[in-house]
């Protein structure tokens, strides 16, 4: 299990940077020369709409190919979609279409490595493991979007395209096999009645509300480049701040999620990332700037984790690929919708007060789901026996 958990946080690694790299797309974009906030917008929500689309298929792609099969050819897809954003140059209409090509790919992608984990690890080991592999994930804002960042300031635009291509390829050749029993086990949930199932239990409708205001947390990630050319400041300085927050919460703490009661932190979580995005906005120095960063980290150190394990908590094996399914669909069309929403208000009330308004409200929005979706309470926060 040791060697197989190292290969899911080696593959989330890859993975996520080959993701998280594009998060620098705007200021690759400006520079050549596409600088309409609408196209860009369209261009950054393309990716996480397209992911929409195979997302809740991926159940039956699994239950019909298995697990390895889906990884290595959604993976694949993701290497040849890249490639052709780098030759894509300036075209707009081809970035749009080869993001969302790689969109659909990595969404099936990420819906299937979560399964899989899922699956392989068991019920008690859970939590910790998620944050294992999610912290492998975040080291990719202190690797390659570091280092992305760098040759976009630098002046090497040509270089900054064929990072996310080198990363697919990487993780193609991670091996990742499961037991035979484990590879077919979500297929013991087939038909609509794993759906109807899936929608009657009260905690799966509880999670799908809490996951919904995480996503749009999340989605503000997809802005840090515009508040930063706007303010004057170094991207890198917030995106490192909140690897490094978000990493060291993992490590330190990992433990610790299988401990707490993931119900009760869940809305908190994304609670605080959406007050942080809030003081960011507000930012003059990158000092500031990575205090917010960190905060945001912190709480997404949590959040995150916590969630995704909440799908193997709320549901028995049978069901687990489905809502993975759900789970992921849902935050790829709020990454999709996101974005978009935001650009056409920026357009006429601007980036920076269209983000507060919207941060204030989800900062808002996390005490009412605390209360009264999860039904926890503050003086819940304690370890289980």
């Amino acid at each position: 299990m040791n060697g197989l958990l190292w290969r899911f946080v080696i593959v989330n690694f890859l993975m996520l940077s080959y993701s998280n790299t594009y998060f620098l797309l705007p200021s690759y974009l400006d520079k050549m020369g596409i600088v309409d906030i609408k196209l860009i917008s369209w261009v950054m929500g393309i990716y996480f709409g397209a992911s929409t689309i195979g997302r809740p298929f991926t159940a039956q792609f699994i239950e019909m190919w298995g697990l390895r099969r889906v990884l290595k050819a959604s993976t694949l897809i993701c290497f040849c979609s890249a490639i052709g954003i780098a030759l894509s140059g300036s075209s707009v209409a081809l970035i749009l279409c080869f993001r969302a090509m790689s969109g659909i790919a990595f969404g099936v992608l990420l819906v299937a490595i979560s399964t899989a984990q899922m699956i392989a690890v068991p019920d008690d080991k859970r939590g910790g493991s998620f944050a294992l592999t999610s912290a492998g994930s975040m080291a990719s804002m202190l690797v390659f979007t570091p280092i992305a960042d760098f040759f976009l300031h630098k002046g090497f635009n040509s270089i900054y395209p064929w990072i996310p291509p080198f990363l697919a390829l990487a993780s193609y050749f991670v091996k990742i096999d499961l037991p035979e029993e484990q590879e077919n086990a979500p297929g013991k949930s087939k038909g609509m009645k794993g759906w109807a199932a899936l929608l009657r239990m009260p905690d799966v409708r509880a999670l799908l509300i809490s996951v919904a205001f995480l996503g749009v947390s999340d989605a503000f990630i997809l802005f840090i480049a515009s508040i930063s050319m706007i303010k004057g400041l170094i991207p890198s300085s917030f995106l490192s701040a909140y690897a490094f927050a978000a990493i060291g919460v993992r490590l330190l703490c990992f433990r610790a999620m299988d401990r707490l009661p993931r119900k009760a932190i869940a809305a908190p979580s994304f609670g605080i990332m959406a007050l942080a995005i809030l003081t960011a906005t507000f930012s003059s120095n990158n000092w500031h700037f990575a205090i917010c960063g960190a905060a945001y980290g912190l709480s997404m150190g949590f959040g995150y984790p916590v969630h995704v394990s909440l799908v193997g908590d709320v549901v028995p094996l049978r069901l687990r690929a489905r809502l993975s399914s759900l789970f992921w669909f849902l935050y790829s069309l709020i990454f999709f919708l996101f974005p978009i929403f935001v650009g056409h208000i920026s357009s006429s009330a601007g980036v920076i007060a269209s983000l507060r308004v919207f941060s204030l409200s989800i900062f808002a929005a996390s005490f009412f789901v605390a209360k009264w979706a999860w039904h926890e309470r503050w003086g819940q926060l304690k370890k289980r026996s």
